[in-house]
């Protein structure tokens, strides 16, 4: 049964959400990335200060379905309060392990995620490998679907499924999952045990197509999908974080061709990865079924510092442009030049400054403004 602090915060959520508005923000965010022409680029500051929503410490939330879905509930909340141009969402939230863990790696939490502990040994790959795709009727892929099921039916209680749509959990991708189930070792094992390791890939991209299509089942998620404060003309993410560090051709080998499987289950997807490195940027936007890329991680001032001639939103936007893959931007702040860029681009700003929310909805006028196509 629905706590009353929920249902109160469900309560206000309707009382202040803009159908109309929320409608319009979900067409700007479709227009911008099919790349159809807008009048401004859409824009989404990402995580303001919000002093009347108190989160539970990670640790806390992973074990209480309430506390996790207050935790989820910020998101909307700041997204009525500001009405920038975000879609309204809410997960199971159980960090990025969830995949590991199905295929029988140990786990632990602590205030800030989850971790998985790898198996650092071929034998127990090879073990792993040979159970095949795990069950999901038990242990944590059952607790993610039940936690779904509750959470969407707050949702519709309250009469807010419309409105707050739910995205799936923390799949990540099958080079990092693969990363985590073997640990550093996978690095050597590329060169010394490659069949195992293409073994592990496939076993990873079989596993998530499996647990996304019941995800989706339980969602109700059909063509599409909703993820954190975008909407993506494709079925699935994958989170691509690890593989910065590979050389061009170990990624064309043991990264891209599982992403384009798994895209190729779903109608396509988009992409997530931290570090700016760029050394294989060309070859994931020619990635096969890449309808975006979520360029978040670092400080934009970091970047432009150490990768001043190639990191520029500029750049980014005119190499995806040629392949119609949309850039969701992440940043700290508007560059200090407004790059030429008119559409196939949606602009997230996380507030490292510390501002208060009355001053974020400021900034975000000023935002919006900057974002005009002139």
């Amino acid at each position: 049964m629905m706590n009353d602090r929920i249902r109160d915060r469900l309560s206000q959520i309707a009382e202040m959400l803009d159908p109309g508005h929320l409608a319009r923000s979900e067409k700007l965010q479709e227009d911008a990335i099919a790349y159809r022409k807008i009048e401004r680029i859409p824009v989404i500051l990402a995580k303001e200060i919000l002093p009347d929503h108190p989160l539970y410490p990670v640790d806390e939330a992973f074990h209480d379905p309430d506390k996790m879905f207050w935790n989820e509930l910020h998101l909307p909340y700041m997204g009525v309060k500001l009405k920038d141009d975000r879609i309204l969402t809410v997960r199971a939230s159980y960090g990025p392990i969830l995949i590991t863990a199905m295929l029988g790696c140990e786990y632990y939490v602590d205030h800030s995620t989850t971790w998985a502990k790898p198996l650092k040994d071929s034998g127990a790959i090879r073990k792993l490998i040979d159970r095949g795709i795990p069950d999901f009727t038990s242990g944590l892929a059952a607790r993610v679907l039940e936690t779904q099921a509750l959470f969407k039916g707050y949702l519709e209680d309250c009469g807010l499924s419309p409105y707050i749509h739910l995205f799936q959990a923390d799949n990540q991708g099958p080079f990092d999952c693969a990363d985590m189930i073997w640990g550093e070792g996978i690095y050597y094992a590329m060169y010394d045990e490659p069949e195992l390791v293409h073994e592990l890939l496939d076993l990873v991209t079989q596993t998530t197509v499996s647990f996304v299509k019941a995800q989706k089942k339980v969602m109700g998620e059909k063509n599409g999908m909703y993820h954190w404060w975008w909407k993506i003309p494709g079925g699935v993410r994958a989170v691509d974080d690890m593989t910065t560090v590979l050389s061009p051709a170990t990624y064309e080998a043991f990264s891209k061709p599982y992403t384009e499987k798994l895209y190729a289950e779903f109608g396509g997807g988009y992409m997530h990865y931290c570090g700016h490195t760029l050394q294989n940027q060309a070859l994931r936007l020619a990635t096969k079924g890449l309808r975006a890329v979520d360029m978040g991680g670092r400080e934009i001032a970091e970047d432009l510092e150490s990768h001043k001639d190639e990191y520029t939103i500029q750049k980014l936007c005119d190499q995806a442009a040629e392949h119609r893959v949309a850039i969701l931007f992440g940043a700290t702040g508007l560059p200090a030049e407004r790059p030429s860029v008119s559409t196939g681009l949606v602009y997230a700003e996380v507030n490292k400054a510390g501002r208060s929310f009355e001053q974020g909805a400021e900034h975000l006028k000023a935002a919006k403004e900057y974002w005009v196509h002139k």
